[in-house]
């Protein structure tokens, strides 16, 4: 039925709408200027543009964002996981401009809440149930705030993944097919990489959720299945958590100490400011719904044949799990308070998961799991008393709407009406994630590209790029070349192709020592062997998640019998039996493995068709200036040309430019190699990329920027310049 789909969408899209209402965009080129100010948003959306300026330029998997902290960059994407950057560049390169593409992931984002916790729902419950259950998870107060206060994009997408993540986890415990493997692996690899707060905290919910079940049922096999699909989700996602886990001793990070775990527990105490309001009211909309389904749930004067509390259980029927979601939102609500702390002290690394109460995210999902319970027992109980079952009703439907107002009183209304705006600056400053130990990024001279020390030394940028750099240098004496760029592992130091130490200034940035003489160094971020060995599994994993989805299609060539499809909409027992033995709709992963392709596709002919942004520099000066080929002015770029010639013979003194173009006119071969062998010229390929040094009459002092004859130095007669 695509009814309650629809609902899903357009509610997703009218809770994200008033957030992007208050964007404004530049009259001349759309760029947004000003948002709704929220704690997240404007770090999310520096990334993003610069993780798409990195893919652009051949990087696949941008690390390093260079035009942060006016130029000395970050090393934020080592850390931070990079799935909501690819989809916010798949979605500019689709709709043009950021703010548009944000407004889509959200608002899908949202509906896919909605529908993943929906499709979860069928499995055991009714269209009904399963409508009002996913709206109330779709829409509560936790979930808008972290969009409308923070700008957490990350984390509401995760909304999405929890529902989906636990729907594959119980069919691969129940049924244990390799397709199943394969999906929860996939999907669960793909939260890691979406938002790792949250994702690490349910990765325990999970693993106790396995382990519940597996002791209720007395089979060992339970855990061991939803076990091996989470090992494959590690795999695939080991691209980006090991290498950030073993280089965190490198970098400094703030939000730790700017809100410690184990001091930002829920105090349980309303405060006046909305944002601390809405956390504890949170909290205790949580404990309400929670409470009014385990009170439906044991009534007495409801009857239902899937639904007595005291029955025997038998098979695995819907109410099995909704002990174990029972006892999983307690323990979720518990560890966002300040009675976890010596349990929360024994989980490792638990500081990645700052603050506590994002433990509420994960207690939403199995709360609202158990009001679909309770919402399904009143719609099949049989009917004892009437005054009692409307109690029952009325409370849930209270609860509802007490829920929506909030949201829509609180949690979208009041920050759009209050909260100032921001105007996104020129230049993205973040001292998170910067080396440790580094001068903080706002107290940083703003120099130039490269400087060389001590004076007398010369740099020319050969090239700029993201994560590749070259740069020659003339050095009458031992240099110290200093590059505006952070130094973090992985950048490498090169003097003409040979490896040398990357040096750390005081402000922690680059630094290479140059010995005399004309050389050529480049410095690229390379991969440490954390970054190589994660990219390993990674791929380890997608060969594997591939093989085992070609056994399943081979397994189902040969028994095509044995795994008939079955629309969960008709079912209506919630037995195991009656759980849909397709798990995979293979037409709707056909589209969206589509859309993703398109979706690539469309981003790889725009970075080629796209001209990279030029950020070559005249080196030793404060004032970067734009390179404009062809111009005669000081300190641009152009090439040296003559027609029908191959090379150009450049003098090295004004003098002997005058004996240069004397040689040409009178067609004296002789005499201008007489002068190239004793080095009064240099003999230069056409085309030869050049800079202007010194602008005289009628003649122009260049520098060569490519070639043998890098950095030297001579005269040559204005025409000869394109």
């Amino acid at each position: 039925m695509v009814l309650p789909y629809l609902l899903f969408l357009i509610g997703g899209i009218i809770a994200a709408a008033p957030f992007f209402s208050r964007a404004e965009r530049s009259p001349g080129t759309h760029d947004t200027v000003k948002m709704l100010w929220t704690d997240d948003l404007p770090n999310h959306l520096a990334y993003s543009k610069q993780f798409d300026k990195v893919f652009r330029s051949g990087v696949l998997y941008p690390r390093w964002l260079p035009d942060v902290n006016n130029g000395y960059g970050v090393a934020t994407m080592i850390f931070y996981p990079p799935g909501m950057h690819y989809l916010a560049l798949v979605f500019h390169a689709l709709l043009g401009d950021w703010m548009s593409a944000y407004f889509a992931i959200v608002a899908i984002g949202l509906a896919l809440s909605g529908v993943f916790f929906y499709r979860l729902s069928r499995v055991f419950f009714g269209r009904p149930a399963s409508v009002i259950a996913a709206l109330f998870y779709m829409l509560s107060p936790f979930h808008l705030f972290n969009l409308y206060f923070q700008g957490a994009v990350p984390q509401v997408i995760g909304y999405a993944f929890m529902p989906l993540v636990l729907w594959l986890a119980y069919r691969l415990g129940s049924q244990g097919r390799t397709i199943h493997y394969a999906a929860l692996g996939l999907v669960y690899g793909s939260y890691l990489m979406t938002h790792l707060p949250v994702s690490y905290l349910f990765t325990y919910t999970l693993a106790l959720y396995a382990v519940l079940w597996g002791f209720r049922e007395r089979n060992i096999r339970i855990v061991l299945r939803i076990a091996g699909g989470m090992c494959l989700g590690l795999l695939l996602s080991a691209t980006y958590w090991l290498p950030a886990a073993l280089e965190t001793k490198f970098m400094f990070e703030w939000a730790s100490d700017y809100m410690p775990y184990h001091s930002s527990y829920l105090s349980l105490l309303e405060r006046e400011d909305t944002f601390w309001f809405l956390v504890h009211i949170s909290f205790w909309l949580t404990v309400a719904a929670l409470a009014a389904g385990i009170w439906t749930l044991r009534s007495r004067q409801l009857e239902g044949d899937a639904f007595e509390w005291g029955q025997k259980y038998k098979g695995d029927s819907a109410f099995g799990q909704v002990r174990l979601w029972i006892i999983l939102a307690i323990t979720a609500m518990f560890m966002s308070t300040a009675l976890s702390l010596h349990v929360s002290t024994l989980i490792p690394r638990i500081d990645v998961a700052t603050p506590p109460w994002r433990w509420l995210a994960i207690a939403s999902l199995f709360v609202c799991l158990t009001l679909a319970a309770a919402i399904e027992r009143l719609v099949r109980g049989r009917l004892q008393i009437l005054s009692r079952k409307s109690m029952h009703r009325a409370a849930i439907a209270a609860l509802c709407a007490l829920s929506l107002w909030i949201t829509v009183r609180y949690a979208i209304v009041d920050p759009v009406r209050t909260r100032p705006d921001y105007v996104i600056p020129a230049a993205h400053i973040d001292s998170g994630f910067t080396p440790k130990n580094s001068t903080r990024p706002d107290q940083l001279p703003n120099t130039s590209m490269t400087t060389v020390e001590p004076e007398g030394g010369t740099s020319e940028v050969i090239e700029w790029s993201p994560q590749h750099r070259v740069v020659a240098v003339k050095a009458n004496q031992q240099s110290e070349l200093r590059l505006k760029t952070y130094n973090f592992p992985g950048w490498t130091a090169r003097i003409d192709g040979i490896v040398v130490p990357m040096l750390t200034d005081k402000d922690g940035a680059q630094q290479i020592e140059v010995p005399p003489g004309t050389h050529v160094v480049q410095a690229t971020f390379e991969n440490t062997w954390p970054r190589t060995a994660g990219s390993v599994l990674s791929a380890i994993a997608v060969l594997g998640l591939l093989g085992l989805g070609v056994a399943s299609r081979l397994r189902l060539g040969v028994q095509p019998g044995i795994e008939r499809a079955h629309d969960a909409d008709t079912a209506g027992s919630t037995s195991a039996a009656s759980i849909p033995s397709k798990s995979i709709p293979w037409r709707t992963v056909g589209v969206i493995v589509a859309v993703v392709i398109t979706g690539v596709v469309v981003v790889m002919i725009i970075s080629k068709r796209s001209k990279p942004e030029d950020t070559r520099s005249q080196a030793g000066s404060s004032t970067e200036k734009k390179i404009l080929p062809g111009s005669l002015r000081l300190g641009s770029e152009t090439q040296l040309y003559l027609p029908s010639q191959d090379s150009v013979v450049v003098a090295l003194d004004e003098k002997g430019l005058d004996a240069v173009v004397g040689a040409l006119a009178s067609r004296d071969k002789s005499a201008l190699d007489a002068l190239v062998d004793s080095s009064r010229a240099l003999r230069v390929p056409n085309n030869t990329r050049v800079r202007i040094i010194e602008v005289g009459t009628g003649k122009i002092k260049i520098r060569v920027l490519e070639g043998e004859h890098v950095m030297a130095d001579g005269w040559v007669p204005e025409r000869w310049l394109k």
